[in-house]
């Protein structure tokens, strides 16, 4: 896999919201930031993803994967 994009703070909080279905029960305070890894080399315009939800101590809370975000 190839690291495409990281957002930080409220991006990455944003993008949680927005992007990816967590349950509601999902504590939001907790994510410091999401990166985003895609199987293709960049520059394919449809491509595998996956999205790691990350914490403060580099653990990974969730992956959730998808075509194109």
């Amino acid at each position: 896999m190839y690291h495409y994009q990281t957002f930080k703070g409220a991006d990455a909080v944003e993008f949680c919201e927005t992007k990816l279905e967590l349950p509601e029960n999902f504590d939001m305070s907790a994510v410091v930031k999401v990166e985003i890894f895609s199987a293709s080399p960049p520059g394919d315009e449809e491509d595998f993803c996956e999205a790691r939800v990350i914490d403060a101590e580099d653990v990974v809370l969730c992956v959730r994967r998808m075509y194109s975000f």
